[in-house]
């Protein structure tokens, strides 16, 4: 039997050892995935990946039977290991977060041990079957780092999407490559709106000409338990192009005055550069500063969502309002506006004070107003919000989904019109071959055959049923 049976007992070594490691996570992490324990996971599955690598080179002798046995293991434990609970993140997404905390640098390197650690992460990588997956849930995270710029470099980023391309080929990186080019283009903009924008601030009254980076400026008078907004504002913009980044769903919000001025501002500023193209604002992916005044002079710098500051700066002109009526105010539904008010009013930092439950919003019932008596050790601080698309891991399954059908019909009919017939199963057997990024599902691929054939790309060969003929 040669080598064969040791092999297989290798095999079965590696995969006991990869199912402990996330045995142990999902047993510690049943509610969530913190940023302690996903580093915990994948630094022993990198661990046992080198571990197990120096076994085969010292002890095996790089010998084949037992490389194959390694690649089949870790294959499986980073496919099929884990919770089948759809909520517990698979191994596939832990690796990709991982990967954002790197690059975000939540997990401080050296500019060199940030190299070794991504040539590390990059094997991870090659043993995914579902590269489209990942793919997608990395073009999330990627465009999370760069909007919010908490990313270590630019040439970092390009540094994963040039490894990842080599592996992988060049259409599997051109929405990543796009993004971040897009970023830098979209920051040249921006240079260029910031200095017509001070143009404009210097013709205005003293109180405009003070402006600072994408702050709103907020304090209290002494008369009224209230917040009080001084007309001076720095309005920054961030102009993307919509193929290259994920799908945002389209939020209604009722801007302030001033913002709405300054948008207004901005759109002509660019329909004068650039008279053919459409912009469409995304508020929900905006930030802002609001520095606000409370009793005894105390002033905070707040970072908030555009929800969120737009929100307080309702209380300037009421000292208290109804939840329906802050949701007619601003254009807000309900899931919206409850997602919203908690944050402010319910989180740790309670800058609003409501009626009620202290813990929950009742959206019929409900009043809030300022906590003039609001005190905190930091003089900044951020509030944060659960995400306003609470389906982001549902749509991403669904775009690649999409995507999958896409791929699919493409390559039968780049297959058929180079190879003009084919039987069933041929033509099964060059789809697989061919998808490199992603296992086709046999049912998919049949559902997708007879798709083309209703729409007139392929035919069933008349002399034999078990056989297609492409169409030109």
């Amino acid at each position: 039997q040669g080598l064969a049976p040791m092999a297989n007992s290798f095999q079965k070594y590696i995969l006991n050892c990869g199912n402990s490691i996330i045995k142990a996570h999902n047993t510690t992490n049943k509610d969530t995935a913190t940023h302690d324990n996903i580093c915990s996971m994948i630094e022993r599955l990198l661990l046992l990946h080198k571990n197990s690598h120096s076994m085969i080179r010292e002890l095996f002798e790089n010998e084949h039977q037992f490389q194959q046995a390694l690649r089949t293991a870790l294959q499986d434990i980073i496919n099929h290991g884990g919770s089948s609970d759809d909520s517990t993140p698979t191994v596939v997404e832990i690796i990709a977060l991982y990967l954002d905390r790197v690059l975000s640098g939540k997990i401080r390197l050296s500019e060199e041990a940030l190299e070794l650690k991504l040539d590390e992460l990059l094997q991870l990588f090659l043993l995914i079957a579902d590269k489209d997956l990942f793919a997608e849930i990395y073009r999330e995270r990627l465009a999370k780092r760069l909007l919010n710029r908490r990313f270590i470099s630019l040439h970092a980023e390009k540094i994963m999407i040039i490894k990842m391309k080599t592996q992988q080929g060049a259409p599997f990186t051109t929405k990543l490559e796009g993004m971040v080019n897009d970023f830098g283009i979209g920051e040249d903009l921006a240079k260029l709106w910031q200095a017509h924008y001070a143009q404009i601030g210097s013709g205005k009254n003293d109180g405009e000409n003070n402006r600072k980076n994408s702050i709103l400026t907020s304090s209290q008078t002494s008369m009224h338990n209230d917040l009080h907004l001084k007309p001076s504002l720095e309005f920054s913009v961030q102009v993307l192009t919509q193929g290259f980044w994920p799908a945002q769903k389209f939020r209604e919000l009722h801007l302030t005055r001033e913002l709405t001025n300054a948008k207004n501002e901005f759109d002509q500023w660019y329909k004068a550069r650039h008279s053919h193209r459409l912009l469409t604002w995304i508020y929900a992916l905006g930030e802002a500063t609001v520095r606000a005044t409370f009793h005894h002079s105390k002033k905070y710098d707040i970072s908030l969502s555009t929800f969120q500051a737009v929100t307080l700066l309702l209380f300037n002109s009421a000292s208290s309002l109804s939840f329906q009526s802050i949701c007619d105010s601003l254009g807000l539904d309900v899931a919206t506006g409850k997602r919203i008010l908690h944050s402010l009013a319910c989180g740790k930092h309670k800058i609003l004070i409501k009626t009620g439950q202290p813990k929950s919003i009742n959206h019929s019932q409900d009043e809030f107003r300022i906590n003039c008596e609001f005190s905190s050790k930091l003089k900044r601080f951020s509030i944060p919000i659960p995400s306003l698309d609470a389906e982001s891991r549902k749509d991403i399954n669904l775009e690649v989904q999409q995507q999958r059908g896409y791929n699919i019909d493409a390559t039968l009919v780049r297959i058929m019109k180079a190879r003009k017939r084919l039987t069933h199963q041929e033509l099964i057997g060059e789809v697989i071959h061919q998808i490199q990024n992603f296992t086709p599902e046999i049912k998919l691929l049949r559902q997708r055959i007879e798709a083309l054939i209703e729409r007139g790309y392929i035919q069933r060969d008349d002399a034999d049923p078990r056989s297609y003929i492409y169409l030109p």
